[in-house]
């Protein structure tokens, strides 16, 4: 026997004696070891040529022992056929077996063992330790394999490689199926099998295929991760499996029948697709593309994340049984379209919106701590209790939710545009909460009729940021307790539906409305820059700001010894009252008006006009005392300490509450009859601006309570005379529009208390110009009827405080424009028409 080396590292045959160290091509009871680094190739069954035919030498080398330890170097075995009494071991380079062999034994610890044929290694049990055993044809390999260690089994590009023989793998050792490039199909059908544990199984390139239940009973004895790698594929191959934990980016697939895969933990990137139903018995966190289609099973003791905080992660199509925790963290849009069962959780903390609109009989509760849970049925969150720690929930469709809600941290409840969501179940605030009605967008209806088996906790903060939040019975006690303010953002809306309320503090600009019964509202303090209307009462208990507009309908009251200031518009609409005592302020800067209703509405807290003052309708009685730095636009007289600022009379000359009559003849001179009644009690001639002057009418240009008087002339210059009772004290062109406009009368369109002037023109064109007492500050064509309707004059036809446009048609039909400002925001034609022969004379 003796140790035969490979003389040189070039390229050779194995049958050249030359290039061998003996001089001697080795036999069988030499012991060969080739080593030299590479590169080259030592050949198996050269091929030689006889004349020009090409031919391969049918040699079959021989020794007792093989050993290729040649880094970079390659055994090629081409036609010849290898017997090996003894061991073949490959430590470094390539060896390519493609021709049916006879071996003793074959331990691969390093290099690349390739076989391009099912019997190249013979009956040799095959020990794995390290380096690669590849499949380099389809073919299926019934050698006994033993591997330990880190070590690789591969099927070549496009091959299958079908495991048949018995197999084995050692303690602490990894398997690697599949390597870059060599990424054919390795079916896993082994005789039998043994396992010592640990082990490790990584699918790096290719498919490994499940062909018996033998891969799943052996894998199921491991805790080690088994990592599937993007590009690779764990099939399942109709065999169920048990993972203690799987990871990586790849493919798990079920190319048989309807199998289940349960994993105890996962951190999975990859697709599982096919016929397969999962079980989640710990922490798996899957964030790939799933399509599979059978049921999704969650333990009591397992949760189940779809998504890692980012925009992929998907469930099969299948049931739900939760019976654990079923996790959203997506950061984007996503739906569940699957029915969710069980006596588990659902959660969503990612930043996304997860919708689900099907109904669900799960009953372990919702949570959501980020993101927005937007259902579109009831019961889309079966029938346990709800609780918001951050993050939104929003309801889709017109929906009743009477699950327990819990809100704590700042979160949001809303109601998708257009839809009314009515909340009815028991409702608990935690303290230190910030609670938002409505999002940007979300700007549904949300009614509070909670059964109060909820609780609240002190303090706490109530936001309505969108849309309506509307008060039902269980509200007074919780926005009663609430002791940090409560903003309604402009364009929201507060709704007292009917339910008596009180604030700590209201802050914002939006709406404090009332769509129910009368009802009162309660405020601690205020700042607030928004609307306040409806058939509601204000009582102030402490001192308030106010810089939008104040139209309610009923009284308002002021405890002792607080201020109201009013910076916006303050309506006291019909007759309600101010009613306080005069250690209670009610400062007025911006304006305080009443623009309807008739009647007298009492103030009896102390009142200080630094702003304007403006009575249209009725009169306003101030008997708490009375202070003027501003301006009035209205009549004010005084009795018995208390002043009164009453809505200015019709061609009112001497304020004395009673019209008067305007007169002129046909030279142009023009009078004034004072009336007391019927009964005239005074008459002057005021002036005589020539014949071509025509007195229009009257109104108060000047905001001082008495009438005023408007001329135009022929050539259609029109003019203001401001009057101090019956004396001319001022005269004042205002602009000529020219003589095919005629000036109809006067009316206060804007809501100033000033007059402003109505004109037509000849084809029928109607125009209105805004005054600043004698000036012309703007001017606005309103609309274009026809020549043949005819402006009469003005009036409040809707009691908005605004005047509105009487019009006449040339065949006698009535109809009346509806103005806000100079805008025509309705029309519409008055009874029937009383014929042509009937002549509208003007409002009364």
């Amino acid at each position: 026997m003796a140790a035969v080396n490979w003389k040189n590292p070039v390229n050779g045959d194995w049958d050249v004696a030359a290039d061998w160290s003996t001089g001697e091509v080795p036999t069988s009871a030499d012991d060969v070891t080739i080593s030299a680094t590479g590169p080259y190739i030592v050949t198996v069954g050269a091929p030689m040529t006889i004349g020009v035919v090409p031919l391969r030498l049918q040699i079959f080398p021989t020794a007792n022992s093989l050993t290729f330890n040649a880094p970079e170097a390659a055994l090629d075995e081409n036609t010849g056929k290898l017997t090996v009494a003894g061991a073949l071991t490959v430590n470094s380079g390539l060896v390519s077996l493609n021709e049916a062999n006879a071996i003793g034994s074959v331990s691969l610890t390093g290099g690349v063992l390739s076989l391009g044929n099912a019997g190249a290694l013979g009956t040799a049990i095959v020990l794995i330790s390290g380096g690669e055993l590849l499949g380099a044809a389809t073919e299926a390999l019934n050698n006994s394999l033993e591997f330990s260690g880190t070590s690789t089994i591969a099927a070549a590009h496009g091959t299958t490689l079908n495991v048949t023989g018995n197999f084995g793998i050692g303690s602490n050792s990894t398997l690697n199926f599949g390597a870059p490039g060599e990424d054919g199909i390795i079916i896993w059908n082994p005789l039998s099998y043994s396992n010592g544990i640990p082990f490790t199984f990584n699918i790096v390139a290719g498919t490994l295929k499940a062909a018996s239940a033998d891969l799943a009973a052996m894998m199921d004895t491991s805790d080690e991760p088994t990592t599937v790698d993007a590009g690779a594929t764990l099939d399942l191959g109709g065999f169920g499996l048990t993972l203690s934990d799987l990871v990586g980016a790849g493919a798990v697939a079920d190319s048989g029948a309807a199998a289940t895969l349960i994993l105890d933990t996962a951190n999975f990137s990859g697709a599982i697709s096919g016929p397969l139903s999962l079980g989640a018995t710990g922490p798996v966190v899957l964030s790939g593309a799933n399509t599979y289609t059978g049921t999704t099973t969650i333990s009591s003791a397992g949760n189940l994340l779809l998504g890692d905080g980012g925009a992929t992660g998907l469930i099969g199509s299948g049931e739900i049984n939760d019976a654990g925790t079923l996790t959203i963290d997506r950061n984007n849009a996503v739906t569940l379209t699957n029915a969710i069962s069980g006596a588990g959780v659902l959660k969503q903390i990612g930043t996304g919106v997860t919708s689900i609109d099907t109904a669900n009989p799960y009953t372990g509760g919702t949570t959501v701590s980020a993101g927005t849970l937007a259902i579109g049925a009831a019961d889309a969150l079966g029938t346990g209790a709800i609780g918001l720690d951050g993050g939104e929930l929003l309801t889709t469709a017109n929906e009743t939710i009477i699950d327990a809600l819990n809100f704590s941290g700042t979160s949001t409840i809303a109601a998708a545009h257009g839809t009314t969501l009515d909340l009815n179940g028991a409702i608990g605030i935690n303290g230190n909460s910030t609670l938002n009605f409505g999002a940007v967008g979300q700007d549904g209806v949300v009614v509070w009729n909670e059964d109060g088996g909820g609780g609240a906790t002190n303090p706490y903060t109530l936001n309505v940021v969108a849309g309506t939040l509307r008060a039902g019975p269980g509200f007074s006690g919780v926005a009663s307790v609430a002791a940090r303010p409560t903003t309604v953002d402009a364009g929201a809306t507060l709704d007292l539906g009917g339910v008596d309320l009180g604030f700590t503090d209201l802050l914002g600009g939006g709406t404090v409305t009332d769509s129910g019964a009368a009802a009162s509202l309660t405020l601690d303090a205020a700042n607030f820059s928004g609307t306040i209307s409806g058939p509601l009462g204000v009582t102030f208990d402490g001192d308030a700001l106010l810089s939008g507009l104040e139209d309610f309908t009923r009284d308002s009251t002021l405890i002792p010894s607080i201020t109201v200031a009013n910076t916006g518009t303050y309506d006291l609409v019909a007759n309600t009252n101010i009613s306080g005592t005069p250690a209670s302020l009610f400062i007025n800067n911006g304006l305080f008006e009443k623009t309807g209703g008739g009647g007298v509405s009492d103030v009896t807290s102390n009142f200080i006009n630094d702003g304007a003052l403006n009575v249209l309708s009725g009169s306003i009685a101030f008997s708490g005392g009375f202070t003027n730095n501003g301006v009035i636009h209205g009549l004010v007289t005084q009795s018995d300490g208390v002043t009164t600022v009453s809505a200015p009379v019709s061609s009112d000359f001497n304020g004395d509450g009673l019209s008067d009559i305007l007169l002129q003849n046909t030279s142009g001179g023009v009078a004034v009859w004072e009336m007391n009644g019927t009964s005239l009690t005074d008459n002057a001639m005021v002036a005589n601006p020539g014949p071509s002057w025509r007195a229009i009418g009257t109104g108060d240009f000047n905001g001082d309570g008495l009438s005023d008087i408007l001329l135009q002339n022929t050539n259609g210059e029109v003019a203001v005379w401001g009057m101090n009772g019956t004396s001319l004290s001022s005269s004042a062109a205002v602009a000529n529009p020219g003589p095919s406009w005629h000036a109809i009368g006067t009316g206060d369109f804007n809501g100033d208390g000033d007059s402003d002037i109505l004109l037509q023109n000849t084809n029928g064109e109607v125009a209105i110009w805004q005054m600043n007492g004698t000036s012309l500050s703007s001017s606005a064509a309103v609309a274009d009827p026809g020549p043949s309707w005819h402006a009469i004059g003005t009036g409040d036809f809707n009691g908005a405080g605004h005047s509105d446009i009487l019009l006449q048609n040339a065949n006698g039909e009535v109809a009346v424009w509806q103005m806000s400002g100079t805008s025509l925001i309705a029309s519409g034609t008055v009874g029937a028409n009383p014929g042509p022969s009937w002549r509208a004379v003007g409002p009364g």
